[in-house]
């Protein structure tokens, strides 16, 4: 759900929301976070990484688990953040939500990257940087033939 809050003289900002229940599954928050932001992708992990380090995945939380089965037991909450939030911010926040370290994944190409070196970075910049080098490949890969490509 997206709410957009006016402030006289300062611009609309946006605020997403993640709803978190202990019935809601891991794959769910993925799906709902990755609908605002089509280049990055949140994965769960049973024990944390230090800042500027890469999570390891034996931690990684598979994604048929529930909250209850994983996170905090009664948590039922709504997480709201705006794009404005930094990709540590918004990981220290939603571990205080669930009780569960969270790392945020760039599209890169046809790879996923953690974003641990730009973790100060907006979740919209880290989008905006993903979508334009995905757009950028595919440029590459297919690229635009002009019409004067084809008088020569």
């Amino acid at each position: 759900m997206n709410t957009f809050v006016t402030i006289p003289h300062i611009q609309t900002i946006t605020i997403m929301q993640l709803h978190i229940t202990p019935e809601s599954t891991i794959a769910e928050i993925q799906k709902e976070f990755h609908r605002f932001y089509t280049f990055l992708k949140i994965e769960f992990y049973s024990e944390p990484h230090k800042a500027g380090e890469l999570s390891r995945e034996k931690y990684r939380i598979a994604h048929d688990k529930k909250m209850f089965e994983v996170g905090k037991k009664n948590v039922n909450a709504i997480f709201e953040w705006s794009e404005n939030t930094t990709v540590s911010a918004f990981e220290k926040e939603l571990f205080g939500v669930c009780g569960l370290s969270i790392q945020v994944f760039r599209k890169s190409g046809n790879i996923w990257i953690e974003t641990s070196i730009t973790d100060k970075w907006t979740l919209e910049k880290q989008n905006q940087e993903a979508r334009l080098m995905v757009l950028a490949i595919e440029e590459t890969q297919h690229p635009v033939i002009e019409e004067a490509d084809f008088e020569r």
